[in-house]
C-alpha cells in the first residue's frame, strides 16, 4: 500500500500532464479548425472554377490540405483518448487520498447489550 505523500506527488505529476496535454489539444484543435476554413474557402472557389485547370488546381490543393488534415485529426483523437484517461485516474488517486486521510481516523465503539438477570 503507498503512502499518502506518494499518491498526492503522483496526483500532482498527472495534473501536471493532464495541463500540458489540454495545451497540446488547444494547438491540434486550432490548427485543424485553420485547415478546415482553407477547406472550405477553396470548395467555394471550386464552385466558382470557371475552366478545368483552375478547378483541377484547387481541387489538387483541397486534397494536400486533407492529407494535412488527417494526421492531424488522429493526433488530436489520441490527445482526447490520453485526457479522458489522465482525469479518470486523477479521480482514482483523488478517491485514494480520501480513503488513506481516513484510514486510522474513526474508531469502532462496540456497545454491550447486558441481559437482565445477570
Amino acid at each position: 500500500m503507498s503512502s499518502l505523500e506518494e499518491v498526492k506527488a503522483e496526483k500532482g505529476k498527472l495534473e501536471q500532464a493532464l495541463k500540458e496535454l489540454e495545451e497540446r489539444r488547444g494547438e491540434l484543435s486550432k490548427r485543424v479548425e485553420e485547415i478546415m476554413k482553407e477547406i472550405d474557402s477553396l470548395r467555394t472557389r471550386y464552385r466558382s472554377a470557371r475552366d478545368e485547370i483552375e478547378a483541377s488546381r484547387i481541387e489538387l490543393s483541397m486534397h494536400h490540405l486533407s492529407q494535412q488534415l488527417r494526421p492531424l485529426e488522429d493526433e488530436l483523437s489520441n490527445v482526447e483518448r490520453r485526457i479522458r484517461g489522465t482525469e479518470s485516474t486523477i479521480e482514482e488517486l483523488k478517491k485514494r487520498i480520501r480513503t488513506l486521510s481516513t484510514v486510522g481516523k474513526g474508531k469502532w465503539v462496540v456497545e454491550y447489550e447486558r441481559k437482565e438477570g445477570e
